[in-house]
């Protein structure tokens, strides 16, 4: 783990994190459904305590946020998926993802 500023990196999540762990490892994905089409995407997933960054590589695909590697380790009251496309952030709650 390394520490900065209050930050902490790490590569798996930890099931007990302290706040402002950044991990990777998981590479989550959303889909947003909207006017009956679906795009999926790599997104930041964060709970405001915690964020879990994706993975870009074309061969390291991306667990759907309901993947139950998931369980436990984020809020999904508070979860927020930060999506990248055309250049952009769009930031959806969980509870909006699916439509």
């Amino acid at each position: 783990m390394l520490d900065i500023a209050g930050l902490h990196f790490c590569h798996e999540p930890k099931q007990r994190p302290l706040a402002g762990e950044i991990s990777g490892h998981l590479h989550p994905a959303a889909t947003l459904v909207r006017r009956a089409r679906a795009v999926r995407r790599p997104c930041f997933a964060s709970d405001g305590h915690r964020m879990i960054m994706p993975s870009f590589g074309v061969l390291t695909g991306g667990l759907d946020l309901d993947h139950a590697a998931f369980a436990g380790l984020l809020e999904k009251s508070t979860l927020t998926a930060h999506m990248l496309s055309q250049g952009r952030i769009h930031s959806f709650a969980y509870h909006a993802l699916r439509g």
